[in-house]
């Protein structure tokens, strides 16, 4: 029924070309339904935009945290700053990120601060290749129907990545797995704001 409700609210909108105000506390009803959304704490506004600018670039841990299902990883790290860029240890590997996307003189960011990193467990991939990015052990496989979310588990650290259906992966087993450092958030442990450019690789490309 709510969603047969949400549909008919979506077509009452489009024949009447008006502007709506939706409050939901459902980020996925906000995602679907919104041509534009702003996202409340504490009765305040912290983020404006189109959902698909801010599922691509929350500006906080908060947001970040907020949108997306299933929710977005958060791993503790630090960075580091190189010649050429800024670089950030995830499970236990080394990553440099793009200039594009966390340039050398950004606001705020210092060599050694400590940062909150946000992946989306989408944004992982099984890798083939003989050097592996990352390696984690499969705790729990659990079938969604469209795919299947995985359970893992990095040291201490345990995390949550979405495979297809035919990927194969069972309990027990060990994954190679990479991840775009252009899908990496890197948000200041401190403020939880978020240090990196709203820049798509795409758009940089």
């Amino acid at each position: 029924m709510r969603t047969e409700l949400r549909d008919q609210i979506i077509r009452l909108h489009e024949r009447l070309k008006t502007t709506f105000v939706y409050v939901t506390h459902d980020q996925a009803e906000a995602m679907q339904m919104g041509d534009r959304l702003a996202i409340m704490d504490m009765g305040r506004i912290v983020q404006t935009g189109t959902p698909q600018e801010i599922y691509d670039h929350p500006n906080s841990v908060y947001v970040a945290g907020f949108v997306g299902a299933p929710k977005i990883n958060f791993f503790a790290s630090h960075l580091r700053r190189g010649e050429t860029g800024w670089s950030i240890r995830l499970l236990g590997k080394t990553l440099e990120l793009p200039a594009q996307r966390l340039p050398l003189d950004t606001e705020g960011a210092e060599d050694g601060m400590r940062v909150i990193l946000g992946v989306r467990p989408e944004d992982f991939r099984l890798d083939t290749s003989s050097e592996s990015m990352l390696q984690a052990e499969a705790l729990n496989v659990l079938p969604m129907g469209a795919g299947l979310h995985v359970q893992l588990r990095c040291g201490e650290v345990r995390f949550l990545i979405v495979l297809t259906n035919h990927s194969g992966v069972q309990p027990g087993d060990t994954l190679a797995l990479r991840v775009d450092p252009w899908n990496i958030q890197v948000f200041d442990a401190q403020t939880e704001r978020n240090l990196c450019c709203p820049v798509r690789k795409e758009d940089a490309q």
